[in-house]
């Protein structure tokens, strides 16, 4: 008996197992709550490159909006050169600087590119002129802006990292020509602000020797910020 009662209470658990309807799973809910935020277009606050040595000057003092030209070199003083001298690459005067730097500003929001041509219309001394192009390489930075000296630092690293970073691709700056392109955002970059160094800076004269004439021969280097790559 005792074994007939065990095999009864085992069937008759497992019938009661079968019998039993599975439970309802409980529902999933979900909600939502908006999240927003409008971006607008930034300033850029004036101020030049690092250093307070006088190398670079604003273009236009207090006049920045979102997109400008931060700062430019304040002169190329190039060596006093004999005309019977090489002169395919005369060095900036010692007494000066021997880099030069510019920067662009770019908080539109747009990401609609840019780019920077230079040129010097002429180099005069009276009626006689020079022609030929002022050479350089560039090394592109971050410029990050001390709101305490009211300058911009470079920073390369973040330059290097930084997909967004445009080119700095010109070495030459023509001298008695049409300006040319030395830097530029391709759409979708150059959002930020950047600055570019000038190094290995020299005055290639191509006037052929015989028509140049003793004295100081003078021009402007003119910036250009194009609103397009």
């Amino acid at each position: 008996m005792k074994k007939k009662t065990l095999v009864t209470l085992f069937a008759g658990t497992a019938i009661l197992g079968a019998s039993i309807a599975p439970a309802a799973a409980h529902a999933t809910t979900t909600g939502t709550t908006p999240a927003n935020v409008e971006m607008t277009s930034g300033s850029l606050p004036g101020g030049t490159g690092d250093g307070d040595d006088g190398s670079t000057q604003e273009p236009e003092p207090g006049s920045n909006t979102n997109f400008d030209l931060l700062y430019v070199p304040t002169e190329f003083k190039f060596a006093s050169t004999e005309v019977s001298s090489d002169l395919s690459a005369i060095s900036l005067d010692a007494t000066g600087t021997q880099t030069k730097r510019y920067a662009v500003g770019d908080v539109r929001g747009t990401q609609a590119g840019w780019s920077v041509t230079a040129g010097v219309a002429e180099m005069k001394n009276g009626t006689a002129t020079l022609e030929g192009s002022i050479t350089f390489a560039q090394t592109g930075a971050v410029a990050k802006y001390d709101e305490t000296a009211k300058t911009y630092s470079r920073d390369v690293a973040a330059f290097a990292a930084d997909p967004g970073s445009p080119e700095f691709a010109g070495t030459t700056i023509p001298v008695g020509g049409a300006a040319v392109s030395i830097a530029t955002a391709a759409v979708g970059k150059g959002q930020g602000t950047w600055d570019s160094e000038l190094s290995n800076v020299k005055l290639n004269i191509t006037t052929p020797s015989s028509q140049i004439t003793n004295g100081a021969y003078t021009g402007n280097v003119t910036w250009t910020l194009v609103a397009a790559p």
